[in-house]
């Protein structure tokens, strides 16, 4: 019996599906280099993407590395989160500047009626106790240097410089984080492609087969040597493997585009080599446990979120503080007839008495905050760590399903023999053979599957412990 597959259950069938494989069940090669081929720019037009099973004369072969790069330079998440980079960068040195000095012009254009008062009399180029009355220009030129402001003196460190220090850091942390993820689905994708360019191929010498069964058993129903029942069985028997191919050959297509997309290319027609595993190789693989999640970059970001909220928290209290400011201009001015000039250099001190509670609703707002980034840091963390016990746990599983394989396998070619002597002394039909055969290549494909998963799970962990050894915490606990 056929089990057909549900298009959101593609592993269900796999494991289900009855083929005619070339592959042996004692699996000891050793793990290969794996390549995608695409057609040559000049060639890709001419290659038809409905056709994948033809070679094509020319091929530019793709790597799984390859693939990798390809699609961190094509991804739109990318693009994204370097531009959100360049933001932080902008806002950073714009901190940075924003305690310097700062020179301006004042000028004005005016009508006065009295007596001058305090330093404007110099400005208007009359004295204090001169009436005053007419149209008057003055211009004046003046510095501006912050000796203190935002808790920091001048040319030293604030907690607004810190803080947009660690938004950098979580910007350029997301982004690691974001090609992680983007290199994970490549991956899946990657092995997927390669279970069902297996299955596909195999599917289709199981279709041929079943064509030939038909055939004998329409011959042998017209001599009336088997009954209208077998020959309807036969007949299901083809009409599943066809349905199953065509259903396997879609899916193919499908993730093949979608592969595409992944790297933003044409893929075309696709080369692909046969995975294999060691036994060595698979027992002397390291384990990652949950110690090192800690240095996953989405930790690590949501670390420097953290501590830049942390420097929220501080700068509410910094705005609270004296702001001392070194001020000098020079000016000049003239009424009619008069014209003078004046340098003056003072010492400004601005301090807020009383804000109506503003200072303290905004570190309330700052400290909730604080408390949310902090949680979520936690929750991170602990998602992390369930998946790096479900990923022990699944490599675990598919190791002991490798060896149940196995042991199948050798039971079901007895099985094979035994039919094959039953079929020569005449008690089951060719169609019975077939059918016994078929469930011992359904476990030689199972067992296929299952090293392209563990393939793909050696991959990934170590993508993963390559991430962790680059980065660095910048969390101080």
């Amino acid at each position: 019996m056929f089990i057909r597959l549900h298009q959101r259950s593609p592993s269900v069938f796999f494991a289900a599906c009855l083929v005619l494989a070339l592959c042996s069940p004692v699996w000891s090669l050793q793990r290969q280099e794996i390549e995608i081929a695409t057609p040559a720019a000049s060639e890709a037009a001419s290659v038809s993407q409905a056709d994948v099973g033809q070679e094509s004369t020319t091929l530019k072969a793709l790597t799984l590395e390859q693939c990798y790069a390809s699609a961190l330079q094509n991804h739109p998440e990318i693009a994204v989160k370097t531009a959100r980079i360049g933001e932080a960068k902008a806002l950073m040195e714009s901190e940075s500047v924003s305690r310097s000095a700062v020179v301006s012009l004042h000028s004005q254009l005016g009508y006065m009626d009295g007596q001058a008062i305090g330093t404007y009399g110099l400005v208007t180029n009359r004295q204090e106790d001169e009436n005053f009355n007419g149209e008057y220009l003055n211009g004046r030129i003046v510095a501006d240097l912050p000796i203190y402001s935002h808790g920091a003196l001048w040319n030293q460190t604030s907690g607004r410089d810190l803080s947009a220090e660690f938004a950098l850091k979580a910007a350029e942390y997301d982004r690691t984080a974001v090609a992680h993820v983007i290199k994970r689905r490549v991956g899946d994708k990657y092995y997927l492609l390669h279970q069902l360019k297996k299955a596909k191929e195999v599917h289709k010498q199981l279709e041929k087969t079943a064509q030939a069964r038909y055939a004998e058993a329409s011959v042998a129903y017209e001599l009336d040597r088997i009954s209208k029942e077998e020959l309807l069985k036969a007949n299901g028997f083809l009409k599943t493997a066809q349905s199953d191919s065509l259903e396997i050959d879609l899916l193919y297509q499908k993730n093949k585009r979608h592969m595409g997309l992944l790297l933003g290319i044409d893929l075309g027609v696709l080369r692909l080599r046969d995975i294999a595993l060691s036994a060595e190789e698979l027992d002397s693989f390291e384990l990652m446990v949950g110690d090192n999640v800690k240095n996953h970059p989405r930790v690590l970001a949501q670390q420097a979120r953290v501590e830049k909220v942390e420097r929220t928290v501080g700068m509410v209290d910094d705005d609270a503080l004296p702001r001392l400011d070194l001020m000098a201009s020079y000016g000049v001015g003239t009424d009619f007839d008069r014209s003078s000039d004046n340098v003056l250099v003072t010492l400004d001190l601005k301090y807020d008495l009383y804000d109506s509670g503003q200072n303290v609703r905004e570190k309330s707002l700052a400290m909730n905050r604080m408390k949310v980034e902090q949680a979520w840091l936690r929750e991170i963390l602990l998602e992390l760590q369930q998946e790096s016990l479900e990923t022990v746990y699944r490599f675990k599983l598919l190791k002991e399903r490798l060896a149940l394989l196995e042991e199948q396998a050798v039971q079901l070619e007895e099985t094979v023999d035994v039919d094959q002597a039953r079929l020569e002394n005449g008690f089951i039909s060719p169609l019975e053979l077939s059918m016994s055969k078929a469930e011992l290549e359904k476990n030689r494909l199972a067992h296929y599957f299952v090293v392209c998963d563990l393939a793909r799970e050696m991959e990934q962990l170590d993508q993963t412990r390559q991430l962790y050894s680059s980065q660095s915490s910048v969390y101080s606990e």
